[in-house]
């Protein structure tokens, strides 16, 4: 999503003399991308169900639909709101990642 950004600003300058002289001052209009409207991401994984001291492995997913380029990007893989395991919910004591 690209927004048009200018300032305006109105002032009264008072000068030593005493005489007020309103004016008014804007700023060169630009036009700002919000980049969280054109870059998604998509975060998964390939297990649902583990057992303690497997691996699970996530994929991250970035699409940049915007013309700026990314760069520095650092992905941080939250634990689901309200998420947590159970034990002997899967087959052989495994651990059944679950969201509540």
């Amino acid at each position: 999503m690209i927004i048009p950004n200018q300032s305006n600003v109105t002032y009264s300058a008072v000068a030593p003399d005493g005489i007020t002289y309103p004016g008014n001052s804007e700023s060169n209009a630009v036009a700002t991308e919000i980049l969280s409207y054109s870059v998604s991401k998509i975060i998964g994984a390939d297990k649902a169900c583990v057992c303690e001291g497997e691996i699970v492995k996530n994929t991250v997913i970035v699409t940049n639909n915007s013309s700026t380029t990314l760069f520095g990007n650092v992905f941080k893989i939250p634990q689901i709101e309200g998420g947590g395991v159970r034990f002997g919910q899967c087959k052989n004591q495994r651990y059944e990642l679950f969201r509540l």
